[in-house]
């Protein structure tokens, strides 16, 4: 189901009530005009009915004859827009104004009875269609005021509920950069509205506190990570010094070699995790400057080392780059981000399986991806192969590692603005792709990032 925006919702309720408001002052204002036309038509009417009378009894008195009466008194004072009828006092009609049939009452009309003094009476009629045209021109007028009112209310409301909205939608644009950027800046801004104000101060509060407690842990962990680069490298050299010495015997030899690849394999956890720390990032506010770097240029630079490292793979690896894919960002943390994907392609393939690397640029991004012909990654660990230290039960049975390397590839990527993101390749492994801001064209440097 679609979430509606809070914009609509105030659109919705604005449009409801003023829809409301419309429809009573319109009803209200028609019903309250019929009657008044109904009153003043029926009023009127019978001011002619009575002087119509009044004449009729005046001539009588002189005539003698009640429809010569009639008919004196309606040429000495016409009533222009009444019919005048006369009758006897048997309900004879003796004279009428009217070249219509002489029926009792006529269709469309209204009319208005007066007793004559002497006997008989005087009927005044009136049409009924001025009124009722008066009733259907307002209705018309109405309806045509009421769609205006309602539309210009329509474009009225849409405008101003998005204006009134813009603080809140600038401080959800705002705190969505800062997680990209990992960068904590102020939300508060002079100017916002109360309500407003107040959700990005105890934001501002909560990112404080929340940064106060992430830089702590960073600076542990850097801490007790060059704290523990000494003594390893010590260890590892006395290691190294020990298994030199051809003297020493065959059962001895192989508890020091245990022991030299344990030492080794701590000493690379030690710069995993200062270099996770270093991509991740650390003080709020201090930025890094960078370059611009050509990823495609690193990729070579990294396939051609990989390749003496692994020299059973150098014909598996399929490498497509163009000759320029401009990036603005730290070339060490980049290269190792690429790197370890490869890495990470070889190391769970066999010999022979394909590992493709490829990369794309346009106006906006640059993409590099890697893709192996391997069993690949399964549905439920997609994303846990991104959490630090996390290996996969294959991974931890059948490789060794650490299970950073993804996961420090992903911190580089969106240290810089970009993703990385994991997919099926049409190889039928795995494909993980690197997804970052191009470099404008005619930029001499890019922009700073947070560390």
């Amino acid at each position: 189901m679609r979430q509606r925006s809070l914009a609509d919702r105030l659109l919705s309720l604005q449009l409801i009530l003023v829809s409301a408001a419309i429809v009573l002052i319109a009803v209200s204002t028609f019903l309250l005009t019929d009657r008044l036309l109904v009153h003043e038509e029926g009023k009127a009417l019978a001011e002619a009915a009575a002087r119509a009378a009044a004449g009729i009894a005046g001539e009588w008195k002189e005539e003698k004859d009640l429809a010569r009466a009639a008919r004196s008194a309606v040429e000495e004072s016409p009533l222009l827009g009444y019919g005048i009828d006369v009758y006897d006092q048997d309900r004879h009609l003796v004279f009428t104004t009217s070249r219509q049939s002489r029926s009792t009452k006529r269709s469309g009309t209204r009319q208005y009875e007066v007793p004559l003094p002497e006997g008989g009476w005087v009927v005044a009629r009136v049409s009924t269609e001025p009124r009722r045209g008066a009733i259907a021109a307002l209705l018309a007028v109405l309806t045509a005021v009421s769609l205006t009112v309602f539309a210009l209310t329509f474009a009225a409301s849409r405008i101003l509920a998005r204006r009134e909205l813009a603080p809140l939608a600038r401080l959800a644009g705002e705190a969505d950069q800062l997680a990209r950027d990992m960068r904590i800046r102020p939300l508060h801004r002079d100017g916002d509205p109360v309500e407003v104000g107040a959700v990005a101060t105890a934001f501002d509060r909560l990112l404080a506190r929340l940064d106060e407690f992430l830089e702590s842990e960073r600076n542990f962990t850097r801490d007790a990570a060059h704290e523990l680069r000494t003594p390893l490298t010590v260890i590892s050299g006395e290691l190294e010094y020990t298994l030199a010495d051809s003297s020493l015997p065959g059962p001895h030899r192989a508890h020091l070699e245990t022991a030299r690849s344990h030492a080794r394999a701590l000493s690379d956890l030690v710069d995993a995790l200062l270099f996770l720390r270093s991509a991740e990032g650390g003080t709020a506010g201090r930025e890094r400057a960078v370059d611009p770097v050509n990823l495609g240029d690193v990729a070579r630079d990294l396939i051609g080392a990989i390749r003496s490292e692994n020299p059973s793979r150098a014909a598996d690896l399929d490498v497509r780059l163009p000759d320029e894919a401009l990036v603005a960002g730290d070339v060490e943390l980049l290269a190792a981000a690429v790197r370890n994907l490869i890495e990470n392609a070889i190391k769970f393939t066999s010999d022979g399986l394909p590992v493709r690397v490829t990369a794309a640029a346009d106006a906006e991004w640059v993409r590099l991806a890697v893709e192996d012909g391997g069993p690949g990654i399964p549905a439920a660990e997609a994303e846990r192969v991104f959490d630090p230290f996390y290996r996969g039960a294959e991974a931890r049975a059948t490789r060794s590692g650490l299970g950073l390397g993804l996961s420090l590839a992903r911190r580089v990527a969106r240290a810089h603005g970009g993703e990385l993101r994991l997919d099926r390749s049409e190889l039928g492994g795995a494909l993980l792709e690197l997804r970052l801001p191009a470099l404008a064209r005619g930029s001499g440097r890019g922009r700073a990032f947070s560390v």
